[in-house]
């Protein structure tokens, strides 16, 4: 697993770079696959922003993201998501929006 500890873009500081999970690595995108049935388990390393430095630079705001093996990204996975043609008045990306009280509607 790979993480991002600096905040450099082009040797240049950059607030909207996050610390953490790095998932433009193909080592890190491997632990977002399903687990198998035989769990194999894996030895990595702890993240901590304590090595999240850059000479004289500290970070002064702990942004970090994480990423969950086997975990939902907030969303139901059995969800029907109308997208294009599919979306309809009832249901748009996901949100139900079939009354004037319903999550979707709410929402917004």
């Amino acid at each position: 697993m790979e993480y991002i500890k600096t905040q450099t873009n082009d040797g240049i500081v950059d607030n909207r770079i996050y610390h953490g999970w790095d998932f433009y690595s193909s080592k890190s995108l491997q632990y977002c696959n399903p687990i198998d049935n035989a769990k194999t388990q894996t030895v990595n390393e702890a993240f901590t922003l304590n090595d999240c430095f850059e000479g004289e630079y500290k970070p002064s705001i702990g942004k970090f993201v994480v990423g969950f093996q086997g975990g939902f990204d907030g969303c139901d996975p059995a969800q029907d998501f109308a997208l294009g043609k599919d979306i309809n008045a009832t249901n748009l990306m996901g949100f139900d929006l079939s009354t004037n009280t319903s999550n979707g509607t709410v929402l917004y």
